[in-house]
């Protein structure tokens, strides 16, 4: 089965204070991440230093919350219900994960294909969420 890059989840980096340093994006990017599946989520009053990397990315996607948790909360509220997301750090410089038998390393492209191609393979549904009232 050919995995598509709807198949891959979104990625959600929150940043604030590293406009001119996105580690995690230019590793992703590096990595062949598509970029339309990948957003930034920066506070409002750091949006417009941001836009540099809106070539990049799916968006710059601002906000007024204040703390990780909050932050967090506005990136579910940002989504759909039932969407596949995954929030990184935005210094991030490497990724990798080991198998069960403790084998081999994967880095975080190669999991993350292998992981929606047995998704899809299983039939599971996706993890959902509710929406906040």
């Amino acid at each position: 089965m050919k995995i598509t890059p709807g198949m891959l989840p979104e990625i959600a980096i929150p940043t604030r204070g590293r406009a001119d340093n996105q580690l995690t994006l230019e590793w992703l990017l590096a990595h062949d991440y598509p970029k339309g599946r990948i957003s930034l989520f920066v506070h409002r009053e750091e949006a417009e230093e941001h836009e540099r990397w809106t070539r990049w990315t799916k968006g710059i996607v601002a906000h007024d919350a204040e703390g990780m948790g909050a932050i967090r909360q506005a990136i579910l509220d940002h989504f759909a219900v039932d969407d596949q997301i995954l929030m990184l750090d935005d210094d991030t410089r490497r990724f990798c994960t080991m198998d069960a038998e403790r084998t081999s390393v994967y880095s975080l492209s190669q999991r993350l294909r292998r992981r929606a191609s047995s998704v899809r393979r299983c039939g599971a549904s996706r993890l959902r969420r509710t929406p906040s009232t």
